[in-house]
């Protein structure tokens, strides 16, 4: 009988260090719970914070853009300059709003923004009479080179220019004196024809 009450003492004292040492591995599996949920919770927030800054990328994608439209015709710098060029220059709408006139800007008022006179010649490649005034436009401004700017308009791909300007006929050649208002002559002219006019319009250079 003494026997089995010390086997009852022995399974008594067993089963209280069982139930510390399960004590002990449940507090110590509590703070690893709370301490990989905290980790988590960091990384989930650090996530927060880079895909905000993420998402502000293309927004400050599309201010630059912005700014970027504002500036692309700015007011005329008096002291810019663009290079001379011996040959016909072919222009798309920016082009022509920083080189000859902001229509944009300026629509009721013509102010020209060259640094020299100019010629535009409006053409498509399709037409037969604008064929015979490409190459005079080539021997214009290999002959005035510096003097006079002799520019290109492609009315099939530059259609706004050609509707501002009201081409309806092809080619269209407009003279920009550097002072002054443009003129405009419809038909496919000889050189000399086209000479006498920069004579006229173009005294300056003379």
């Amino acid at each position: 009988m003494q026997l089995k009450n010390n086997q009852i003492d022995i399974l008594m004292k067993t089963f209280k260090i069982s139930l510390v040492v399960a004590a002990l591995f449940a507090f110590i599996s509590c703070g690893n719970s709370t301490v990989e949920t905290t980790s988590e919770s960091t990384n989930i927030e650090n996530q927060q914070v880079k895909n905000t800054g993420e998402s502000k990328q293309p927004q400050a994608a599309d201010e630059a853009a912005e700014n970027n439209v504002v500036q692309t015709t700015p007011d005329k710098d008096p002291s810019a300059s663009y290079e001379a060029s011996d040959e016909p220059v072919q222009l798309n709408k920016q082009m022509f709003l920083e080189r000859v006139f902001n229509y944009e800007d300026n629509p009721k008022e013509w102010k020209f923004r060259g640094d020299r006179p100019c010629i535009i010649d409006f053409y498509a490649d399709w037409c037969g009479p604008c064929k015979r005034v490409a190459p005079i436009m080539d021997q214009l401004a290999e002959e005035y080179e510096g003097k006079i700017d002799i520019y290109k308009v492609d009315t099939d791909k530059q259609k706004e220019l050609a509707q501002v300007f009201g081409i309806r006929s092809i080619p269209s050649v407009m003279y920009c004196p550097a002072e002054g208002q443009p003129y405009m002559y419809v038909g496919a002219f000889p050189k000399s024809k086209y000479q006498e006019l920069i004579n006229k319009h173009f005294e300056s250079i003379n």
